[in-house]
């Protein structure tokens, strides 16, 4: 690594400055083509079936693509049931798992909705940690023919 520095100190600025521009371009290229990978990705998870039965697969590890609040939900699905989680726990597996750009702020605001809607139950009296409800039947899984 030494001689690394030593080489780029003895080289030419201009040549520094080129190559900075080369590899902000080429970032620039693989952000872009990781927010298509992504994109598909989630469009996949949203139409079901059993391509998106594969990718959400606990088994498979935790999927950190589509709407936060189906990425929550796979942190639980992954830890198993009766699995109860603080926001800063479910914001480190997404940051561990790819996600780069969830905050802490998101976690906690999404996780409130959820449990404001049911989708997560937060204990009495309220503390800063939310558990799924009773299994149920997931919607439309009886209805089907």
């Amino acid at each position: 690594m030494a001689n690394t520095i030593r080489g780029l100190l003895s080289t030419n600025p201009q040549e520094l400055v080129d190559e900075l521009e080369k590899l902000r371009e080429q970032e620039k290229r693989i952000a872009h083509e990781r927010e298509l990978v992504e994109r598909v990705l989630e469009i996949v998870i949203e139409s079901g079936g059993p391509s998106a039965e594969y990718l959400t697969d606990p088994e498979r590890g935790l999927l950190t693509v589509g709407p936060l609040r189906a990425q929550v939900m796979r942190v639980y699905a992954a830890a198993g049931e009766g699995a109860g989680f603080q926001p800063r726990e479910v914001h480190e597996q997404l940051v561990a798992h790819g996600n780069s750009k969830v905050t802490l702020d998101n976690v906690r605001v999404t996780m409130g909705r959820m449990a404001d809607s049911g989708e997560l139950l937060q204990p009495e009296p309220p503390i800063a940690l939310y558990l799924l409800p009773p299994s149920t039947p997931e919607s439309g899984e009886a209805d089907d023919v």
